[in-house]
């Protein structure tokens, strides 16, 4: 990605399987899973990405991980998920000095457009986000991801219109009054 750069010195000591494809396709201008992948860092890993057009979804398994963005650094925690709004961010090894991660991008012009509706367009953590639906609905984005096949882009579009709304949802529903 132009405007990426990562901590060289560190980069033979991180492990990532990440997923990516981008086909030339309506669908995949409308709303599309950019990636889907699972990384772990090491101490002293960081990657700043200084313009990036997809929403990321960061789900941190174990260590953590301090994620700038919007001019502000967040602590992410085991057991959270960051939302990470388009633009400029910088991911790094947090204070345990080791994160394990999955990451979603999600892009497109119809999420452009609802993104502010949708209450995606600032930075937040949220607790307790994986659930085995979610864990499923990553899952086969990755492995669609992976496969490239065209004949599942309508599925991986609906697939990153799922995603939003389930991340939509969880944020409106750790707002509420218990």
């Amino acid at each position: 990605m132009e405007g990426t750069r990562y901590n060289d010195y560190a980069r033979p000591f991180m492990n990532e399987k990440m997923n990516s494809w981008y086909p030339f396709s309506s669908y995949a201008s409308m709303r599309w899973p950019v990636f889907a992948g699972e990384s772990i860092y090491k101490n002293g890993y960081w990657v700043r990405h200084l313009h990036c057009d997809s929403m990321e979804l960061l789900v941190i398994l174990d260590g953590d991980m301090t994620v700038t963005s919007e001019n502000e650094a967040h602590l992410v925690r085991a057991g959270e998920t960051a939302n990470i709004p388009p633009g400029f961010r910088k991911l790094e090894t947090g204070p345990s000095g080791f994160c394990h991660k999955l990451s979603v991008g999600i892009d497109g012009n119809i999420f452009r457009l609802v993104m502010k509706v949708m209450n995606l367009d600032r930075f937040d953590i949220m607790k307790d986000f994986m659930t085995p639906e979610f864990e499923k609905l990553y899952q086969r984005i990755a492995t669609l991801l992976d496969a490239r096949d065209p004949s599942t882009i309508p599925e991986l579009s609906n697939l990153a219109y799922s995603a939003l709304m389930y991340v939509s949802m969880r944020k409106e529903m750790q707002h509420l009054p218990r």
